[in-house]
């Protein structure tokens, strides 16, 4: 059995034009991500990853071209 930890850890850089980052304020847990996970090779994975799908959040960074493109 394991148990969910909460870590904290460096605040990422965006690096890509598709790229946001995004600061999760809820998330929910549910099994339908994780059977994908298992579902999709180890070796076409980009680590670290975190395998959900349902979070509400704030933008807190984004490309110049996503602005550009999204916030007119």
């Amino acid at each position: 059995m394991s148990t969910l930890t909460l870590n904290t850890i460096p605040k990422p850089s965006i690096t890509k034009d598709s790229e946001v980052l995004v600061k999760i304020s809820h998330a929910s847990l549910n099994i339908g991500p994780s059977i994908l996970m298992h579902m999709v090779p180890a070796c076409m994975r980009q680590f670290p990853s975190v395998p959900e799908f349902d979070f509400a959040g704030t933008i807190v960074a984004r490309s110049e071209e996503h602005r550009r493109r999204w916030c007119r």
